[in-house]
């Protein structure tokens, strides 16, 4: 089953999906406004029928940038992510290798197709028998870039087995500092999927991001060391008393940066490692009071 569809009979429609701009956006309101653009999608030239289209998305990070992407999901889409500091020739060589229908940039309010007449893969049938929902490209810093395809199914047993660790639920508040070009998957739908709400900022400045985190009594962080190292040095009085989780990824955690975290906030770092074949096999929930530079054990999904 398509993973908003399964978002949706799993959602309350009333609890808070997103909080930005000190907006509140309900689940019911966020599936609507996806569920809108994605019936306008389907009607763009180029939107291919026969098998399963792929779509890149260049967009920003924000509220935007989910309703677009579940609105590519929705639709029937393949999202391809599209980063902003791909070079031009980085960002032609994914439209080609992926065989992209289009790409769609800008926002909901004024959504943007641009079409691509790219052939179509060799083996075209057998991608659409994956029900493909993501292509992710790894780094290539080992080889040339890969790209990874993640179905619907595969999507779902990912975001299922990360959850056992994280234990993400209704009542908490995801603050998100992270790029959602290269962070969405086991992450932002796992949110949704969970009925937690995830919260917006637009600045990594330990100061505003404190206040933020004291107004909307966030109880989860999901950042990288570099977001860890600032809040760690700030020196206000609020102390986060709501924080239960703080998670840190894309990133070697500095053991200077996970002591002073805890002894400002009480509460480890949990260091997390993703990869793009495989997802979150590794997150240290159990030793990061002892070992907060450790990775962790596998999660029971990946024993």
């Amino acid at each position: 089953m398509n993973i908003v569809d399964q978002i949706a009979l799993r959602a309350s429609e009333e609890r808070p999906a997103i909080i930005s701009g000190g907006e509140v956006l309900t689940f019911g309101e966020l599936l609507k406004r996806a569920s809108g653009l994605a019936s306008w999608l389907s009607r763009r030239p180029g939107f291919r029928r026969d098998g399963v289209p792929r779509v890149g998305l260049a967009c920003g990070n924000g509220v935007d940038y989910i309703v677009l992407a579940l609105a590519i999901l929705k639709a029937g889409g393949c999202l391809v992510p599209l980063a902003d500091e791909l070079t031009a020739a980085e960002r032609r060589e994914i439209i080609d290798r992926t065989a992209l229908c289009g790409v769609l940039s800008g926002d909901e309010a004024s959504p943007l197709w641009e079409r691509h007449e790219t052939p179509p893969l060799e083996n075209e049938e057998e991608f659409t028998l994956l029900d493909p929902a993501f292509i992710r490209f790894s780094s290539g810093t080992t080889g040339k870039s890969k790209g990874v395809v993640l179905s619907h199914a595969k999507l779902r047993e990912r975001i299922v087995a990360a959850n056992a660790a994280l234990e993400i639920g209704p009542g908490d508040r995801v603050l998100w500092m992270l790029p959602m070009a290269h962070h969405f998957a086991v992450s932002i739908v796992l949110y949704l999927y969970h009925g937690a709400c995830t919260v917006l900022g637009e600045s990594h400045l330990a100061e505003e991001v404190l206040g933020l985190a004291r107004t909307t009594r966030a109880t989860v962080i999901y950042g990288a060391p570099f977001h860890h190292s600032l809040l760690a040095a700030d020196t206000g009085g609020y102390d986060w008393p709501d924080l239960r989780l703080a998670v840190t990824t894309a990133a070697p955690l500095p053991a200077a940066v996970g002591e002073a975290f805890r002894k400002r906030f009480g509460k480890p770092l949990v260091q997390g490692l993703g990869i793009i074949e495989i997802g979150l096999p590794l997150l240290n929930t159990g030793g990061a009071g002892d070992s907060p530079t450790a990775v962790g054990r596998p999660l029971p999904a990946f024993d």
